[in-house]
């Protein structure tokens, strides 16, 4: 393992979407996978994740409207109380705990704590009424005061390159967040990639050949929109004109062309978009940060994790990360089952990989490690006790 490599510890929430009550998860192992009922919550997680990210990396931003308060709206008294998000991450032998909470106005509480040594060190804290800091944290006077009421400090802190808010921020640059076919510019993320990175491309198509797709090399090119499909679209000339200035980047595969006897005489480029299929789109489009995760060390959260990906594809991939050397972590959210340890099948996933997201009698998600199940054994089939209803986080489908 890279001791330079930031990790994922531990991310708690509460009074956002569907958690109210304060959930946590502790991500300690390379693989950790969310299994619950649809609506259950699983991508409530991912979305948590998504509004930190985004919400302290842009916090100070001129356009910002408010904090993205989204309160749990199934308690009378939650749009009272403020939205709370807080995650724990390591860097080599640092580790960190940072926090905040807003509601739809502001800013409500932020805090940052060094947990390097046995004694955890307050670094500043943030509430309406007083702030906090201690000695030698760089968290002065003038950070406090030019930070808004609707941004967070450490954002502001990172603009006067505070060595704890650059942390922060570097940890955040290393956390990968994407769904399967709702992630628009994962095809560019991809390509960003691999042209900083061409030693890359190597990795990228023994992976291809070892997941069966018949790709022998890719190429990415730029270019304009063609005039006659801007000239047929029901757009104003000024929303014409500045496609006609725009680029889109195309992307085509190579593949082998045989004669009868089977010999390569020829190859053949296929357009990705329209001439190869969802599953391989998919699988391209996620390959290159995978890779990219596993070699630097990194985590990568996929919601919807099984969309359009073959069960085989998907087991390979979680062994790529369980295997892997550097620390790299693998979240995702996932209904198939097939991917559990079951009898005569060891499976991709074991009891310690395996987290269960369910509501309960007020629909709030609760969130279960399985080995915190108590009907749970270490040798136990997981997929058909799963489906038995036996450890909870399936949907309750009755008789029609």
């Amino acid at each position: 393992m890279n001791s330079n490599n930031y990790q994922l510890d531990s991310l708690k929430v509460s009074n956002f979407r569907s958690f109210f009550e304060g959930q946590e998860v502790i991500f300690n192992h390379n693989v950790i996978a969310f299994y619950g009922a649809n609506a259950s919550g699983k991508s409530n997680i991912y979305r948590a994740l998504v509004l930190m990210k985004n919400f302290i990396m842009n916090s100070t931003l001129p356009n910002t409207q408010g904090a993205p308060y989204e309160p749990f709206l199934l308690r009378h008294k939650a749009k009272k109380l403020p939205s709370t998000f807080e995650v724990t991450f390591s860097h080599g032998d640092k580790q960190f705990r940072y926090m905040f909470s807003i509601n739809a106005d502001s800013v409500v509480e932020e805090a940052m704590h060094d947990l390097s040594t046995s004694r955890e060190r307050l670094l500043f804290r943030r509430s309406k009424g007083y702030n906090v800091t201690t000695a030698n944290n760089n968290f002065g006077t003038k950070i406090f005061e030019t930070t808004r009421p609707n941004s967070l400090l450490i954002t502001r802190a990172y603009e006067y390159a505070n060595k704890y808010a650059a942390e922060l921020f570097g940890f955040l640059q290393s956390l990968n967040l994407i769904t399967v076919g709702g992630t628009p510019p994962l095809r560019e993320m991809s390509i960003n990639i691999l042209q900083r990175n061409p030693q890359i491309r190597t990795k990228i198509l023994r992976l291809l050949r070892k997941a069966d797709f018949p790709i022998r090399d890719f190429t990415f090119s730029t270019n304009n929109i063609p005039s006659e499909e801007i000239d047929g679209l029901p757009f104003s000339d000024a929303a014409k004109n500045q496609l006609r200035n725009s680029k889109f980047t195309l992307t085509q595969t190579l593949h082998a062309v045989r004669n009868d006897d089977g010999d390569i005489v020829e190859k053949a480029l296929f357009n990705m978009d329209s001439q190869e299929s969802l599953g391989t789109n998919v699988f391209f489009d996620i390959i290159l940060l995978i890779v990219d995760t596993i070699s630097n060390g990194r985590t990568l959260y996929i919601d919807e994790f099984n969309s359009s990906l073959h069960i085989d594809i998907c087991e390979l991939i979680i062994k790529l990360f369980k295997e892997n050397k550097t620390g790299a972590k693998l979240i995702i959210n996932t209904h198939d089952v097939g991917l559990m340890k079951s009898t005569g099948r060891q499976g991709a996933l074991d009891h310690e990989n395996i987290i269960y997201v369910e509501k309960d009698m007020f629909e709030q998600s609760i969130i279960t490690p399985h080995d915190a199940k108590p009907t749970m054994r270490k040798d136990d089939n997981i997929e058909k006790k799963y489906r038995l209803g036996v450890y909870g986080g399936k949907p309750l489908v009755q008789e029609f």
